[in-house]
């Protein structure tokens, strides 16, 4: 499948999106680099997540004609074209957004072992320390950074339960090739963004939703952070 000159054209001269921010995290000290490096990583998702759905909107947009355009003209291409379209439309799809997820998941991950490492330095700790119980690595991060930034850092409950769920959704994916939230976690899920009926999928939407909730944890993180360093490294 090949999309025409002035389709793609359109795509790479968007003005919207290009530079677009991300208002859900702004670093707030240019002197903490783990801060710094989480918005600019926060922001270059936003905008991979937003710019590649609408070259994907215009992009099945412009196959989609192609393919109506040769079961009319009962072309010998259509029937293979369309099995292409079809296998594309869902892949594509699928591959974006839960390549979004990871990453973003990744990018957070990153920044709590970051603070936790540079906080646990303060009081002569490695970070393997921190792990108790086997449980998984961000759960230790955010059980160590409770203790230190409270009572300034404290996720809800339903926070902790979401970020949970989007480190076992990267599991499932990561080894197990799943593109669908299992059963056992659409009900939490839906619960905890307070939609109705019983399907979820991990769509634009849902993942609009997800760069609110770690941009909004990121940024109480970041505050607390400021406080500490204000009282202890200063």
């Amino acid at each position: 499948m090949s999309m025409d000159n002035n389709k793609m054209k359109i795509i790479l001269d968007l003005d919207s999106g290009e530079c677009e921010y991300a208002s859900y995290f702004k670093s707030l000290d240019s002197s903490i680099k783990f801060f710094v490096d989480f918005e600019t990583k926060f922001n270059s998702i936003y905008r991979y997540f937003h710019l590649n759905s609408v070259f994907l909107s215009e992009y099945f947009k412009a196959t989609r004609d192609k393919m109506h355009a040769l079961v009319e003209e009962e072309s010998s291409e259509a029937n293979e074209y369309s099995h292409c379209f079809f296998i594309n439309f869902e892949g594509f799809k699928e591959i974006h957004n839960m390549s979004t997820l990871m990453i973003l998941y990744t990018n957070f991950e990153a920044l709590l072992k970051n603070v936790t490492k540079d906080i646990a330095y303060d009081f002569n700790m490695d970070i393997e320390e921190i792990q108790k119980d086997n449980l998984p690595y961000i759960n230790g991060y955010i059980s160590f950074l409770h203790e230190k930034f409270k009572p300034n850092f404290i996720m809800s409950s339903d926070e902790f339960q979401f970020i949970n769920i989007l480190r076992k959704i990267r599991n499932e994916y990561l080894h197990d090739s799943s593109t669908f939230i299992p059963d056992s976690m659409k009900k939490e899920l839906l619960t905890l963004l307070n939609r109705k009926g019983n399907k979820m999928i991990i769509d634009d939407f849902f993942l609009e939703d997800i760069f609110e909730l770690i941009g909004k944890i990121a940024t109480q993180l970041q505050k607390s952070y400021l406080i500490y360093y204000a009282n202890y490294k200063r």
